[in-house]
């Protein structure tokens, strides 16, 4: 009977690099890949509480590519290379490796936010985080700014939380929720333009 070769395909990798290392124009490298990638904030472990599970001895980062189909380690390899690493390592579970971003399990290194991640190609990864009720923070934060200001045009909130470093809550609009953000814009606007009373606590009645 022949014997049925082993799949040593995989959808999710990460690699590790160094920005000792890495070319100063690392994350346009990346951009240019067009293809699903978390990066994480620099880990340094001198920021850590122990020296527990940590397999770097100096700052590096993360990066997690997500793709769509099944890649072998040397397609891998080749953006790898790019960044001067040859740190390739399976993932066997996309959520839990995409919350290690951010030290989110790991209360004994340093943490980091969560906005602090990088997506490029329209990586989704807020999703990892909602039993936490990460995503119910994120909305009910956007609805009392929103109400409360009688924002109206999507346009000028955005602007606002770019200005006050609100990526958090940008990128929930753009992988979560943009659809009722935007609901809300517009019945803010149809409360003004009939000049009724709208505040965060009125009961609205149609």
């Amino acid at each position: 009977m022949e014997t049925q070769k082993k799949d040593n395909r995989c959808r999710n990798w990460q690699i590790v690099f160094y920005p000792e290392s890495a070319p100063s124009d690392f994350e346009d490298i990346i951009y240019s890949w067009h293809i699903p990638c978390l990066l994480s904030p620099l880990h340094n472990p001198i920021n850590n509480k122990n020296s527990r599970g940590d397999t770097e001895n100096k700052p590096h980062y993360h990066l997690n590519i997500l793709l769509d189909g099944k890649s072998t380690y040397d397609d891998i390899y080749s953006y790898a290379e790019q960044l001067n690493t040859k740190r390739i390592e399976r993932i066997k579970s996309k959520r839990t490796m995409n919350r290690y971003l951010v030290h989110f399990d790991d209360r004994d290194k340093e943490q980091f936010k969560i906005e602090d991640i990088r997506s490029f190609g329209g990586c989704e990864y807020l999703s990892d985080f909602e039993s936490d009720n990460y995503s119910v923070n994120c909305c009910e934060e956007l609805e009392k700014l929103i109400l409360t200001n009688r924002i109206e045009n999507f346009a000028k909130l955005i602007i606002y939380l770019r200005e006050n470093e609100k990526s958090d809550l940008i990128n929930y609009i753009r992988f979560k929720n943009a659809y009722y953000i935007e609901s809300l814009l517009k019945g803010v606007w149809l409360a003004n333009k009939n000049s009724e009373i709208l505040t965060e606590d009125s009961e609205l009645f149609l």
